[in-house]
């Protein structure tokens, strides 16, 4: 649909109208259908409108959502809402590279204002930076589980999981793999399975590598390892510094019980 304003293009009338109703709908479910109707028709990208023309990055959408008035709160309600989460998370990649997004400075510096009000002072009163005064936008207004999949490419589980994986050498993972094969071998349905969990999930129940946490002569074998050095004892047990001092406060005595 063409204006016959030749002051705006017929992307410029599309981001006004989108505009307007963004201001005006009181339904969730209203407001992010305009969201990601106008995400997905690429309007936003450059417009022009009475202000001047503007142009936005591949991956500056956050930085439009500002600019049209949008509060931070109210696009991270519409992302929860949605599905869409997924296809916005490209769009407002704090990490993509500047040939797709700009520093916010650049970008407020470029944005044709239609008050005195400048984008950033815009950001800090829709709550989109860290503080009423700060000058750092708050982390991309999607769900941890979306940010984490955009940045490793799989669920925030499986980058876990990995993650735990590369911090076992392989010959002990293999040990570990040998032991789960031998305990399913062993467990008759989904209720020992789901006990055994539990069992394995109580607070203090096993310290590293499914030691008992009373098998002080292993961690004073360890603590003897490690140089007696809380910080590295709390890493290798998986546990904080206070408990590994604890730890090793046990081991000491069980050294020399009569100190």
């Amino acid at each position: 649909m063409s204006t016959d304003n030749p002051f705006i293009d017929e992307a410029g009338d599309q981001v006004l109208r989108f505009v307007s109703a963004a201001r005006n709908l009181s339904r969730l479910g209203e407001l992010t259908d305009e969201v990601v109707t106008i995400a997905k028709a690429g309007s936003w990208r450059r417009y022009r409108t009475a202000t001047g023309t503007d142009e936005w990055r591949e991956c500056e959408f956050d930085y439009f959502l500002i600019a049209c008035d949008l509060g931070y709160d109210d696009i991270s309600r519409i992302v929860a809402y949605t599905g869409e989460g997924g296809s916005l998370a490209p769009l407002m990649d704090r990490d993509a590279d500047p040939g797709r997004r700009r520093t916010f400075e650049e970008a407020s510096a470029a944005w044709h204002a239609p008050t005195p009000e400048t984008l950033m002072k815009r950001a800090q009163r829709l709550g989109w930076t860290r503080g009423e005064t700060s000058a750092t936008l708050r982390a991309a207004p999607l769900p941890q589980r979306v940010r984490a999949r955009h940045a490793h490419g799989m669920s925030m589980d499986e980058h876990a999981r990995r993650a735990r994986e590369q911090r076992i050498s392989g010959q002990r993972r293999r040990q570990l793999d040998e032991l789960v094969t031998h305990l399913r071998g062993e467990l008759a349905g989904d209720a020992e399975r789901l006990y055994v969990i539990d069992r394995l999930r109580a607070p203090g129940a096993y310290g590293r590598a499914g030691r008992p946490v009373g098998e002080h002569g292993q961690w004073a074998a360890d603590a003897q390892r490690l140089g007696w050095d809380a910080a590295k004892l709390a890493e290798e047990w998986g546990i904080s510094e206070r408990a590994a001092r604890h730890r090793m406060r046990l081991a000491r005595q069980a050294e020399a019980p009569d100190a």
